[in-house]
């Protein structure tokens, strides 16, 4: 299949005039940007339809041939309560994959874990409606769902639906005035919905209270210069009582994320403080934000916490650009931690597999579209993205989703898994289909046990946005996986190319020896950090270690008693243990 692909290409490229990105080079040669406007927009290809076979784990009914099922931010359009499923999406015919005319918003509900699921998707809309996100919330009978999004009913706007009870499809529209862009939502307390909105070169934070469908009045979060809106991305994350509201918003035409939070809900906010700008050096390689990301607050606390992709300087493609960053308030010292990187991801951590790469599909990088969420008891914080593999097909590269998990709240990951290859047998055909846009339900996740929806599609490429690919059916997929054997494989493969053991003496006073095994010569750091995940000392910072047994000393000078952890970090990964000082 790769070589008659590749065949395809050459002949392609000698007979028509394309615009396709150059082959990335070790020296971090600038391409050209990757903008949502248009990537690759001007390929000339067949147009055709595949609608056979269906992917594993595919929802019946949630299917059609729109396939830009974001608008750049992670939307949230799965929630779970125990074994009920609810998942949104967006629809459009074969005959109109961009949704000119059919593009609709839907929901579907499943009552027995995914098993089953209603006969058929409840539309929000006669008309058009898209990017849909949903909250839950108690109606006059019974559980319900708000959804909010964007509608083109009268003219194009954001807007929010309730339903009168979960699955009922009694769904009535509301727009608030003056009509302007998309609404993004987050969960506040029944009966209330917290909104914010581009309304032009303005983010506004409002609530909608949906037992009796009234929008408040709105609270400026930020206006220009922060906010320029053209190309722009929101995110919101409101914490579980209420008090906390964190906003965030990338600015395209600056290359910037900025972030704001409200400590009174929403009554005000800060003044905008910038998260990551162009050329922010992360981990020794230039970075700059791209536009898709996700924040949460940690279950029951005032802690926020973000998740973000990025390019190389200038937003453009370049391998050791090309990150998922994690930051919270006072985990590294303020400074993004990596997620996902050409440290840990294969196709970028191989430099001839990244040249050989084709075209992304539009708004992708080639570790994209990050969600998180926590474990309900708040132990192990998850994170799933879609990223970019070799395999090609109609001039664009496939994408797998992928997941990685942290213990200490962010502090270090555990490298990416495939999250479907575990659980799809590898003769079951399923590897055919591009995979994207993951999301990972905030609520009902275990210490080994996750629910993921994503896309799946024969075809790579965006049929519906600007990419000019060719049309396949678009299904929407929902997973819900045991993880026990990627939590055991991470450490397992750990393990193989370096050790950490147990302090000795610990718990200890005034000083303890660390040891650590390496089966090659590395690029080490190893970092004391105390239990809220500050950096309290740096004992190895970047410094070359050879392979074998190797030891250093750790003095508690200036430290008080109380629980630390060390953290041993090589480009194979990261260990981690806890010790204890006792004055």
């Amino acid at each position: 299949m790769r070589n008659s692909t590749m065949i395809f290409l050459l002949i392609l490229f000698i007979s028509i005039p394309i615009i396709s990105f150059p082959q990335n080079k070790l020296s971090g040669k600038k391409l050209t940007p990757l903008v949502e406007s248009g990537f690759l927009n001007n390929r000339i290809v067949t147009y055709g339809n595949d609608d056979s076979g269906t992917p594993l784990y595919n929802i019946p009914g949630m299917t059609g041939f729109f396939d830009y099922q974001t608008n750049g931010n992670n939307l949230k359009n799965i929630l779970v309560f125990g074994d009920t499923i609810v998942t949104c999406w967006i629809l459009a015919d074969s005959t109109d994959p961009t949704g000119l005319t059919s593009r609709k918003a839907a929901y579907i509900v499943s009552y027995d874990g995914g098993n089953s699921w209603m006969p058929a998707p409840l539309e929000l809309t006669v008309g058009r409606s898209a990017y849909p996100s949903l909250v839950k919330y108690i109606g006059l009978i019974g559980r319900s769902v708000t959804l909010t999004g964007r509608t083109y009913t009268p003219s194009q706007s954001g807007a929010c639906w309730n339903d009168a009870s979960l699955g009922l499809g009694a769904i009535t529209q509301y727009i608030p005035s003056p009509s302007s862009g998309d609404i993004i939502s987050s969960f506040i307390s029944n009966p209330e919905v917290g909104c914010t909105q581009f309304r032009g070169d303005t983010l506004k934070f409002f609530k909608f209270r949906n037992d009796n469908n009234i929008f408040t009045s709105t609270q400026t979060i930020a206006t220009t210069p922060q906010v320029i809106s053209s190309n722009g991305r929101q995110f919101l994350a409101i914490n579980n009582t209420g008090s906390r509201i964190f906003s965030m918003w990338y600015n395209a035409t600056e290359s910037k994320i900025f972030y704001s939070e409200s400590q009174n809900g929403g009554t005000s906010f800060s003044s905008p403080a910038v998260l990551h700008q162009d050329g922010d050096v992360i981990n020794g390689d230039a970075t700059s934000p791209w536009i898709s990301g996700d924040v949460i607050y940690k279950p029951g606390t005032n802690t926020p916490c973000v998740a973000w992709s990025t390019l190389g300087p200038g937003q453009t493609l370049t391998r050791t650009g090309s990150k998922i960053l994690f930051w919270s308030p006072g985990i590294n010292g303020g400074t993004p931690v990596v997620i996902a990187d050409w440290h840990n991801y294969a196709t970028l951590n191989d430099s001839l597999d990244f040249e050989s790469l084709i075209g992304l599909q539009v708004g992708v990088s080639p570790v994209s579209h990050p969600s998180i969420a926590y474990s309900d008891d708040g132990s192990r914080l998850y994170c799933v993205f879609s990223g970019v593999v070799t395999d090609s097909l109609d001039g664009f590269n496939k994408n797998q989703i992928y997941i990685t998990y942290s213990n200490n709240n962010g502090l270090t990951w555990s490298d990416p898994e495939s999250y479907t290859s575990f659980a799809i047998p590898e003769n079951s055909g399923a590897y055919q289909y591009d995979e994207l846009y993951p999301t990972i339900s905030e609520e009902g996740n275990t210490g080994n046990h996750v629910h993921v929806i994503y896309q799946a599609t024969k075809g790579p490429g965006s049929q519906s946005f600007s990419d000019n690919s060719p049309v396949y059916r678009v299904w929407q997929c929902y997973l819900d996986r045991d993880l026990t054997t990627v939590i055991e494989n991470n450490a397992t493969q750990l393990q193989k190319t370096f050790t950490l053991n147990q302090n000795y003496p610990n718990p200890f006073n005034p000083e303890t020896e660390i040891s650590f095994s390496l089966t090659k010569k590395s690029i080490v750091s190893l970092n004391i950090y105390d239990v809220s995940g500050k950096l309290v000392k740096s004992i190895l910072n970047n410094e070359e270690i050879n392979a074998g047994q190797n030891s250093v000393i750790f003095k508690s000078e200036n430290i008080s008693s109380g629980i630390y952890f060390y953290a041993l970090i090589t480009n194979d990964g990261v260990l981690t243990k806890k010790m204890v000082l006792l004055k």
